[in-house]
């Protein structure tokens, strides 16, 4: 029988006692959201700064997209190198590409203060045909080019390729640098460490929602039910972005500029097999790609894959289950057993996630141009993780009236007309996820 549910979120196990918000209180900053890139925002402001905080999450951490991913670390973004090359300039582009592979370092050290062992393998993106793989390899951070055959000087030859990105069906292939995350047990394990660190400084409240958010340029107030939250400063770090009121004297940068979009995922249990990080890439670069995440489950293997998105017309669509998800997971699992070696189906598992896409298809990252209590790392559309660590450190550096890092997730850099919102299927297939 299919579980309608994450397999890393069975995975979980919860020995931190849940509070709720039960009282009116102050703080310094406020963060909404208790997924990655909460939980990472948390983390660099209270290691690196001396403000209090708050981080209030209307179900439990890693409850939302941080807890139905594919568990992937990729420096990885969902428009095309070109495309924001044009849009955002190389210079800015490429920037922001190197803080992205940059935070692989930071994302080690998290894990490590939270003990939590991230697998740390090279992926490989896989291509019909050898023209669309070289462009692949002008992407920053991509680094070996590899082919079935040895027609090619310029590639690496590997007698074995079919083995290495577990089909037959395709001619080369690019590596990258990518880590493997349950993210919802290096959340859970992060957060016992917080707390327990800086008691006094840290709450974390689970099922508190905030409903109603009020931002002066002094400071803000989040109304959660019967209580409410004075701040400093508050950080959107969720995809539910739509799922609150938001009040200001100056519109925000991300109003009506966040849609939401399921994305579909299935896993599979199997005999224990290789772990990694592959993609597939189609020859029609409309049609969707499909992207793997294969790591041990005990005595056996878990291979989660995902690929198809459906723009919803409501946030709270996420919460039901459909024909029309069934139909997306069996599409999937379709791919599979068409494409991959071993896949014998049927599926295990099969959930979807909620993410959230800005207009230009770019994560935001750092204080709202026009409201200065407001800040975001928000607009996740699948391949947040990297990313996430980037937004903390430009939070955190904003917040302590530092320079911090320039890229184009500024939320001041938004532009509207570089990409559109997915329908049925994804935006153009992101260069490092591909």
């Amino acid at each position: 029988m299919i579980k309608t549910e994450s397999p890393w979120m069975l995975s979980l196990q919860r020995n931190r006692p849940l509070h709720r918000l039960t009282s009116n209180a102050d703080t310094d900053i406020v963060i909404i959201g208790g997924g990655v890139s909460g939980m990472i925002l948390a983390h660099a402001l209270l290691t690196e700064t001396n403000k209090r905080v708050i981080l209030v999450e209307k179900n439990h951490l890693s409850s939302g997209a941080s807890g139905h991913n594919a568990g992937q670390a990729v420096a990885a973004f969902e428009v095309p190198y070109s495309q924001l090359v044009e849009t955002y300039g190389r210079e800015l582009t490429d920037q922001t590409y190197t803080e992205v592979n940059n935070a692989f370092s930071s994302l080690e050290a998290i894990t490590a203060y939270a003990s939590f062992a991230m697998l740390e393998v090279e992926a490989l993106a896989s291509f019909l045909n050898l023209e669309a793989a070289k462009e692949r390899l002008n992407t920053p951070g991509s680094t070996t080019l590899y082919v079935s055959d040895d027609n090619d000087e310029t590639a690496v030859h590997l007698d074995d390729f079919k083995e290495k990105v577990w089909s037959s069906k395709y001619v080369a292939a690019v590596g990258y640098k990518a880590g493997i995350v349950n993210c919802p047990v290096l959340l859970e394990k992060l957060a016992t460490r917080l707390l327990q660190e800086y008691e006094g400084r840290f709450n974390i409240y689970e099922e508190t929602k905030a409903e109603r958010i009020i931002l002066k340029d002094d400071g803000a107030t989040i109304e959660c039910g019967r209580y409410t939250l004075h701040s400093d400063f508050v950080a959107f770090c969720t995809n539910g972005y739509g799922d609150f009121e938001l009040v200001a004297d100056q519109p925000a940068a991300a109003n009506e500029s966040i849609q939401p979009v399921a994305g579909y995922m299935i896993g599979e249990l199997e005999a224990p097999a290789p772990i990694g990080v592959r993609s597939y890439i189609p020859l029609d670069r409309t049609e969707p790609y499909y992207y793997v995440t294969r790591r041990d489950a005990g005595r056996e293997s878990l291979t989660c894959t995902g690929g198809l998105d459906t723009r919803m017309k409501n946030w709270q669509d996420i919460e039901t289950w459909t024909a029309e998800d069934e139909r997306k997971c069996s599409q999937i699992e379709s791919f599979l057993l068409r494409n991959l070696e071993g896949f014998s189906g049927p599926r295990d598992f099969q959930w979807k996630g909620l993410m959230a896409y800005t207009k230009t298809g770019v994560r935001l990252a750092g204080k709202d141009p026009q409201i200065d209590s407001l800040y975001y790392s928000l607009g996740c559309n699948g391949i947040g993780i990297l990313p996430a660590v980037v937004s903390a450190e430009i939070i955190t550096k904003q917040i302590m009236g530092e320079e911090a890092p320039r890229t184009f997730f500024d939320p001041g850099l938004q532009r509207p007309s570089s990409t559109g919102n997915p329908e049925e299927i994804q935006l153009v297939s992101p260069p490092s996820r591909e």
